[in-house]
């Protein structure tokens, strides 16, 4: 059901081959000041508004972590990092000439984020953790196909139906992410894309989406990213 996904060490020097995805798993840890000053006004204000420290932390570190990373592919520092936010909702990152210098897509779920990085290949990623809402049933209801429901509603083995369930929502989520505007129905859009799903052992999925009529994916690359001070960065 899964494909196989080994996240290894970053490389000392990043390349943006055209034709392949960029996974980086981001775990979680207690951001530090300079993780907030990395951050620009508007995330800090973002981060500010969550009710829950471990939230906030959460928000703050993944994306300090985020301008780290795309920082290295681009080579500037990681304050200078021009994120903006397309009408549909996506972002996206310019460079100093104002043309898109990469794609990139976050997810986070808890003490988990999945970063996905590509120079021209729009895509949407999600994670989420192997846990059932008791309201799984309406869920699935408003979002997901009649046959995907039938088939959640046939599986009798618990664990099996969670992982039933989290398939479908990341797919569905990795989808719209891509799409960048409004949750599509499974019968919908996503019949335009290509979806890989990713087991993060052992408690979360991950999956991976983008049109099927862009150029052809050659590969995808998965990095473990280190905390900032054992990871060799540009910037701060």
């Amino acid at each position: 059901m899964f494909s196989e996904l080994t996240f290894s060490t970053p490389p000392k020097t990043f390349d943006l081959i055209p034709q392949v995805i960029y996974l980086w798993h981001i775990p979680h840890h207690i951001p530090e000041q300079q993780d907030w000053e990395l951050c620009s006004n508007i995330e800090q204000t973002r981060g500010q508004r969550y009710l829950l420290e471990k939230s906030r932390q959460q928000f703050i570190y993944y994306r300090a972590s985020l301008r780290r990373i795309l920082s290295q592919y681009l080579n500037i520092n990681a304050v200078d990092l021009n994120i903006q936010i397309a009408q549909n909702g996506k972002p996206f990152v310019l460079n100093q000439t104002g043309e898109m210098a990469l794609q990139f897509n976050l997810s986070h779920s808890g003490k988990n984020a999945i970063l996905a990085v590509s120079k021209t290949v729009k895509c949407g990623v999600d994670i989420e953790q192997l846990k059932l809402s008791p309201q799984w049933q309406n869920i699935a209801q408003r979002m997901f196909s009649e046959k995907a429901c039938l088939k959640l509603n046939q599986e009798t083995n618990n664990q099996q139906r969670t992982i039933l369930f989290i398939r479908y929502w990341t797919r569905l989520e990795a989808c719209q992410k891509c799409h960048g505007a409004g949750i599509l129905k499974d019968h919908l859009d996503i019949d335009l894309m290509k979806i890989k799903t990713f087991a993060l052992l052992p408690s979360h999925l991950i999956s991976l989406a983008w049109y099927k009529d862009q150029t052809k994916i050659t590969d995808i690359i998965a990095y473990q990213y280190f905390r900032h001070d054992l990871f060799n960065v540009r910037g701060r």
